[in-house]
C-alpha cells in the first residue's frame, strides 16, 4: 500500500501536534514550578513564624494566669486576666468552658504544670500526688 492510502502523512502531523503540545506543556510546567517553589516556601515560613508567635502568647497567657491576684484587685488586673484567657481560648483545639474563664479572669483558679500534666486549683490548694503502691512480687 501507498503511503497516502494508509493516511501517513495525516498521521504524522497529529504526532508532530502532539509533541508541540507536549513541549508547551512541559515549558509551563517548568515556569509554574519555578515560580511555585518560592510562594510555597514563603507561604511554610509565614506559617511556621507565626505558629511561633502564638506559642509565645500562649506561653505569656499562662504565665499571667499562673500568679495569684493581688489581694487589692484594679479593672487593669481583671483586663489582663480576660486578655489572657482569651488568648488561650483562641489556640485551644476545645473552647474553655464559660464558668472556668469566669473563675480564671476573676482569680478562682489557677493553673499549674507539674508531671507533665497541666491542672487547674483553687488558689490555696495544692495538687495531691496519688500514693504509689507497691507493685505485688509473684510468689515462686
Amino acid at each position: 500500500m501507498r503511503p497516502a492510502e494508509t493516511g501517513m502523512p495525516h498521521n504524522r502531523r497529529f504526532v508532530v501536534a502532539l509533541r508541540e503540545w507536549a513541549a508547551a506543556i512541559r515549558e509551563c510546567a517548568t515556569v509554574l514550578a519555578l515560580l511555585g517553589v518560592p510562594v510555597v516556601v514563603a507561604y511554610w515560613q509565614h506559617s511556621s513564624a507565626d505558629e511561633a508567635v502564638r506559642q509565645q502568647y500562649v506561653a505569656m497567657a499562662v504565665g499571667l494566669l499562673q500568679k495569684p491576684t493581688p489581694e487589692r484587685k484594679d479593672d487593669s488586673d481583671t483586663e489582663l486576666r480576660a486578655w489572657a484567657v482569651a488568648v488561650i481560648n483562641r489556640n485551644a483545639p476545645v473552647p474553655l468552658p464559660e464558668s472556668l474563664k469566669e473563675n480564671l479572669i476573676i482569680g478562682k483558679l489557677h493553673w499549674l504544670f507539674g508531671d507533665g500534666v497541666s491542672q487547674w486549683f483553687p488558689y490555696g490548694a495544692q495538687p495531691t500526688k496519688p500514693k504509689a503502691e507497691p507493685i505485688p512480687t509473684p510468689s515462686p
